[in-house]
């Protein structure tokens, strides 16, 4: 009875402390939004610690300190162990004081408002002692933001912590020293850099994306309205359409998963008085960082004719919209217009938040001496240490606003399964992930998915999506995927209709199954990484690396857009991240030419990607070299049974003359193809019919022809 008693006194302890947490917690960290700055949290350590022991002091008892130890989820030595690294001398009421606050702690990182400021990878309270402000200055790695407000707090007695790093854009924070020099000569020190708030910029393109939507036919609501101000005298009339325009503004779409709030004073209008005429004056404002501090840049201040009529009420209210997108971070350029793009004055492009501009050689190639085409390694000035705490940052606030359900859509690939490992470091309980099972995966990635969901306990998180349509159907009547995606010049290209069909139907039917079911996606989280390709280097610098997507219908967020591809391994390997073994299957210079130089040898001809084992889109990239050598069944069931080796072998010999216009050349001499016969007038009695050709030279003689000469048939 005693301890039933002792245990629900806990019980009530930890119930009390999260109701605080959730109600107190909310309103700090709105006070904390507003102000742009964190340091209320920093209080938050010593502020758990201190009620903790104010419990302990009132209760403690023999039967506590056992009951706690129960209850503790962990190893009780291994805590014991940082007690004893920590404290001189230490008493059992000490290790309750630890134990109760690492209980606590671990109901707390179930909470919106703790994981988003401190994550969840601590195991116990007493790990946050490197949030000593002493230990914090002597850690840059972790550290890299150290707000001015922790340590005059610290001076004065007032608090020992700092507040996380990863509550500010660091890369804003260092534009100015990770800025790309154009010249190696010493230049005279340039304006320092503004960012604007990368989320605070998606508000408002987000809100220009959907009244543009308002804007293709008459919304009934803003008539009901407007109808009803029509009662009012003309000057409180003109005051009431501004404000109920601003107001719409603010908060119509001021939530996940259609937008995002935005802040109070980046709006203020009035009305003034030009030509013996009332007009509306807005102006708009942004805030962002620049040389470290959080601070406001005007964009532009507009003047407006009072709307006099619902039509041009509704105009008004969506011109809003579009003004502050256009000021801000320009307009595109519409496609089959004549309207040219503008480019505001924070283009997306330029943005410090994506880190492109720290970085060069994304997506550069050359050729080897071979003449293969090879990727140059992406270069940034910024390091590993620096890019984590870029992505936690987005990630601790982009789930501020998607505290019911947010997506990660993973492939299980490396990058994704980065963003996986991250997103768990903020958040391991509140998040669901989609995988589009292609039905065509490798089956060490099969593999390796039910072994990943078992390690990290995801089994209840995983949604599996299956296409509308298999591969091999879509091969059947489309043919292979050789061109790219974006390859249009004969209509929309199979690899087009591929992904759609396998990949993002089922990805966009789910995303309404959530809505249909009242719990929309409210953010999606990718492994998209900028280098990855032009394509997607260009979309970081369009859309940044937050930005609301109207196919998608919700926020999407791109944690790891500025990770080169050895920054992602070299993150793997700084915490053991478990990855698919097909990696490891990479294909070296020696497994495909017969002679190398030695500068060669052991140099990789091509490292694998995660997707469809069916994709042909790196064909002439070594691809079928890897398929060959690591999955033989795999290659020969494409090669002879579905026919992949005629397909490729036919354009071929096209292009070099072996084949004219469905007309087969052939030797004279010994009636064997060669890649060095030329069609000329003369031959066509020695020429062969297609049904021929696949009668006198086998699947076995293409295949091999097409291995030996890639450079012929592949590319």
């Amino acid at each position: 009875m005693m301890n039933m008693s002792i245990n629900n006194l806990i019980n009530d302890f930890i119930e009390t402390e999260i109701d605080d947490l959730q109600e107190e917690g909310n309103f700090c960290l709105d006070i904390c939004e507003k102000e742009g700055n964190f340091h209320m949290t920093s209080y938050w350590i010593n502020g758990a610690y201190d009620n903790v022991r104010y419990f302990i002091n009132n209760n403690y008892s023999n039967e506590l300190y056992l009951m706690i130890l129960d209850k503790y989820p962990h190893d009780l030595e291994r805590l014991k162990s940082k007690i004893r690294a920590i404290y001189e001398n230490y008493t059992e009421k000490d290790i309750a004081l630890e134990a109760l606050s690492s209980i606590l702690l671990k109901e707390m990182q179930y909470y919106s408002q703790w994981y988003t400021i401190y994550g969840s990878e601590e195991e116990d309270m007493i790990d946050f002692r490197k949030y000593n402000v002493h230990d914090a200055l002597n850690n840059p790695n972790e550290f890299p933001i150290i707000k001015q407000e922790d340590i005059v707090a610290s001076m004065y007695g007032l608090n020992d912590t700092v507040q996380p790093s990863d509550l500010y854009d660091v890369f804003a924070h260092y534009s100015d020293e990770l800025k790309i020099k154009k010249y190696n000569l010493i230049e005279n020190d340039s304006e320092p850099i503004f960012t604007p708030d990368v989320f605070l910029v998606a508000a408002v393109v987000a809100r220009y994306k959907n009244y543009i939507d308002i804007a293709k036919k008459a919304y009934p609501e803003y008539a009901i309205e407007f109808c009803k101000m029509s009662y009012y005298e003309s000057n409180l009339k003109e005051q009431f359409i501004l404000a109920y325009a601003i107001d719409d503004y603010y908060n119509r779409f001021n939530s996940t998963p259609y937008g995002l709030p935005l802040h109070k004073d980046m709006v203020d209008a009035h009305i003034v008085t030009i030509g013996n005429l009332n007009k509306y004056v807005i102006n708009y404002k942004i805030r962002g960082i620049k040389n470290k501090k959080t601070c406001w840049d005007s964009i532009a201040e507009i003047v407006y004719e009072i709307p006099q009529t619902v039509e041009e009420f509704q105009s008004f209210i969506i011109q809003i919209a579009i003004d502050f997108k256009r000021e801000l971070n320009g307009l595109e350029k519409v496609r089959n217009k004549d309207i040219k793009a503008i480019d505001g004055k924070y283009p997306n492009r330029y943005s410090a938040s994506h880190g492109l501009t720290f970085s060069k050689d994304i997506n550069v190639h050359k050729k080897d001496t071979r003449g293969n085409d090879i990727k140059k390694t992406m270069k940034c000035n910024y390091t590993l240490e620096l890019a984590e705490k870029q992505a936690l940052y987005l990630i601790k606030k982009s789930l501020r606003y998607a505290t019911t359900n947010p997506i990660i859509s993973s492939s299980f690939g490396i990058d994704s399964i980065t963003v996986l490992h991250l997103l768990r470091r903020v958040n391991k309980y509140n998040f669901n992930i989609v995988f589009n099972n292609s039905l065509v995966e490798y089956p060490e990635l099969i593999k390796y998915k039910k072994e990943i969901c078992s390690e990290w306990n995801l089994d209840n998180k995983l949604i599996e999506t299956t296409p509308v349509e298999t591969y091999w159907s879509i091969q059947k009547h489309s043919g292979w995927n050789f061109n790219r995606k974006g390859d249009r010049r004969n209509g929309k290209s199979t690899s087009e209709e591929c992904c759609a069909k396998i990949k993002h139907v089922p990805m966009y039917n789910q995303i309404d199954k959530f809505i249909s079911e009242g719990n929309p996606m409210q953010a999606n989280y990718t492994g998209l990484r900028a280098s990855e390709s032009r394509a997607r280097e260009q979309s970081c610098k369009r859309d940044n690396v937050v930005y609301f997507s109207k196919s998608w219908k919700t926020l999407r967020i791109n944690p790891i857009a500025f990770f080169s591809e050895e920054m992602v391994w070299e993150y793997q390997k700084k915490y053991n991240v478990p990855y698919c073994e097909v990696y490891d299957k990479v294909v070296y210079y020696e497994d495909v030419y017969d002679n190398v130089q030695e500068e060669e040898y052991q140099k990789v001809y091509y490292a694998p990607r995660i997707g469809c084992w069916t994709c042909l889109l790196n064909k002439g990239r070594g691809y079928l070299n890897f398929l060959k050598l690591y999955y033989p069944k795999h290659y020969f069931f494409l090669m002879y049974e579905k026919g992949l080796a005629k397909d490729l072998f036919i354009p071929g010999a096209k292009k070099l003359g072996i084949i004219s216009k469905n007309i087969i050349v052939s030797n004279s001499e010994n009636n064997q193809l060669s890649l060095f016969d030329t069609p000329t007038e003369a031959c066509k009695e020695d020429t062969f019919s297609c049904e021929k050709i696949m009668q006198k030279y086998s699947l076995v003689d293409m295949e091999a022809l097409i291995m030996k000469r890639p450079c012929k048939f592949l590319i």
